[in-house]
């Protein structure tokens, strides 16, 4: 039974390296393989994903463990950021019959780098890289480009076998796979969203999934970079390469070759618009992009497929066993692989020191935007307060102002008060007199009564001859009279009392 041995630094999330790890030791296992796999780190979800594979025993994960043995004849040892078990290290000296393919998954990321070059050279069979730009960089620290490869992100064969009718309709479902989307790729869905298309996300930020044919049949398009570009031409699905390094957008014949050597990566051109080119870019560019997709589909399937890229790479005459390797090389090798392993922790250290203190930086930014929040509601608060005294003084003056006024209509009131009942005093002492007094039948005295009754010059036998009850009568009327009631003073009505 064949028998490989993969190396590792981490198995943890959905990521580049962990995602090409698994997807080989699914296939070899899918091929009746016996698999060890070794790692610095290792954790959910790619340990229920490597456990949950079918493999009737034949499957062993080892989590840095030094004094693990790995003594076995592999058929083939796949070493990705230079990990190997250092038991499997110790055994270079005296030479393995395994032949050990190191494989680089980065352009510019230094722990990617053949930084052992020489060494790299001496123990392997093949360097390979995941596109032809890293094949470049690997010669430029010295590797012989005879002796490398590519492995191109080869797509598991699944989705080139996947049956997907060919559709004539609108672009209605747009899925972004992501790890790190940038601000205008957020945007955009938003727009989107608000057009009517529905906008599916995955990504360790968003919906950590393995991204599967079945994941990805349901949508219209891909806005991705990387691997998932891979898969989705492999099904016939427009990809349109674009993420935190920019983008070329929608694939064609003409970016193709280009964009392949880099992966996919983005960083072919840097191109960076804003949120609203993306979404022209994404609506108006979606049937050509669709006809050149399900046109292709079965050329590109068969070019990724990854059955075919592992035939391929155990049928090269240059996977040969690594012949005994020098003391110093296998120090040299040992020490770089608990260097790298140190520096991985430190680096993890350092994600988790950062992504704590960026949640404390949210948590006090979100409490500093309350505090804001809470002093512009106090000074607003404060505003109204004083907006509503500013009214109330004014209410105030305005208030006393009337009190004044009430005031001063209240004394002239209470003057005119005095006055009408000094008045009424003298009526009613000329009334006294009036009956109290026999009066001389004169005009003049008439005219005087008259004046005080409001009447007729009344005749003075109507006074002399009254008796007491025709006087208090008389005296009601004086003191009914309009001159009584409307206090009028003294000559005020000089006609009264005149006849007409």
């Amino acid at each position: 039974m064949p028998h490989a041995l993969i190396g590792t630094n981490h198995l943890r999330s959905y990521a580049g390296s962990e995602m090409v790890a698994l997807e080989l030791a699914e296939h070899l296992l899918s091929r009746g393989w016996r698999v060890d796999v070794y790692t610095n780190e290792l954790g959910s979800p790619m340990v229920d994903e490597l456990t949950g594979l079918p493999h009737d025993g034949r499957l062993r994960l080892v989590e840095a463990s030094p004094a693990e043995r790995f003594d076995e004849s592999y058929d083939l040892v796949w070493s990705q950021h230079g990990v190997l078990p250092p038991t499997f290290v110790e055994r270079l000296e005296e030479g393995v019959p395994s032949p050990i393919v190191w494989h680089h998954l980065s352009t510019f990321m230094d722990v990617e780098m053949p930084i052992l070059a020489d060494v790299e050279s001496r123990v392997t069979a093949l360097s390979t890289g995941f596109c032809a730009k890293a094949l470049d960089t690997l010669e430029g620290f010295g590797l012989d480009r005879a002796r490398t490869a590519l492995y191109d992100n080869p797509a598991p064969d699944a989705f080139a076998d996947h049956v997907r009718e060919a559709s004539q309709a609108g672009l209605s479902r747009v899925l972004v796979v992501s790890n790190h989307p940038p601000e205008e790729v957020r945007a955009a869905v938003e727009q989107l969203e608000a057009r009517g298309i529905e906008v599916g996300r995955l990504g360790v930020h968003d919906r950590p999934v393995r991204v599967t044919p079945d994941v990805l049949a349901p949508y219209d398009a891909i806005v991705t970079i990387g691997k998932t570009v891979q898969f989705a031409l492999s099904m016939g699905i427009p990809a349109y390469v674009y993420d935190h390094f920019g983008g070329v957008g929608w694939l064609d014949d003409e970016v193709l070759e280009a964009e392949a050597d880099w992966a996919f990566s983005g960083r072919t051109t840097g191109r960076r618009i804003d949120a609203d080119a993306l979404v022209a870019e994404l609506v108006d560019g979606f049937d050509a992009a669709r006809a050149f997709a399900e046109q292709h589909r079965t050329r590109h399937a068969e070019r990724w497929r990854l059955s075919t890229r592992v035939d391929a790479l155990l049928a090269d005459e240059r996977l040969r066993p690594a012949p005994p390797a020098a003391a110093s090389d296998v120090r040299r090798l040992a020490a770089f692989g608990r260097l790298y392993g140190d520096l991985y922790r430190l680096m993890r250290s350092r994600d988790r020191v950062a992504t704590a203190a960026t949640a404390d930086l949210a948590e006090s930014r979100a409490a500093h935007a309350d505090a804001a929040a809470a002093r512009d509601r106090r000074e607003t608060e404060v505003l109204v307060i004083g907006q509503r005294l500013t009214a109330a003084r004014a209410d105030m003056h305005r208030a006393i102002d009337r009190a004044d006024h009430a005031e001063r209509a209240m004394q002239r009131a209470e003057r005119r008060l005095a006055r009408q009942q000094r008045l009424e005093e003298q009526r009613l002492g000329l009334v006294a007199l009036l009956l109290s007094r026999p009066w001389s039948a004169t005009s003049s005295a008439r005219t005087f009564v008259g004046w005080l009754t409001r009447r007729s010059p009344i005749r003075f036998t109507d006074v002399r001859n009254a008796d007491a009850v025709a006087l208090r009568r008389m005296r009601a009327e004086v003191l009914e009279s309009r001159f009584y009631r409307l206090g009028r003073v003294v000559g005020d009505d000089g006609g009264a009392g005149q006849q007409p």
